[in-house]
């Protein structure tokens, strides 16, 4: 999940990350976002449709942000305990995440 907003070279930045993971056999899913309701709605959807099918998570969220906040486009903030709370209600405990 990466934001582009402001962030030269993002689009690289996350398909370094692509390769690496896929290098360990992770199958990886990469999407650019812009609005943290987006980042959310997005995060959601695809643990939604792969929980039930993983045994591992791995889940990077590429953005600018400050004290805990994840900065998306026009002003838009959201915490990162929000992802994270988020990710919890949906992947099972016994899944590393």
């Amino acid at each position: 999940m990466y934001n582009p907003v402001a962030r030269k070279g993002a689009k690289a930045e996350a398909n370094k990350l692509r390769e690496g993971l896929k290098q360990t056999g992770f199958k990886v899913i990469t999407q650019e976002w812009s609005h943290t309701t987006e980042l959310l709605d997005r995060i959601r959807g695809i643990l939604t449709e792969l929980v039930g099918r993983s045994s591992i998570f791995f889940i990077s969220v590429m953005t600018h942000g400050h004290n805990r906040m994840l900065q998306g486009i026009q002003d838009s903030e959201i915490s990162i305990n929000e992802v994270l709370d988020l990710s919890a209600d949906i992947i099972p405990q016994h899944l590393p995440t």
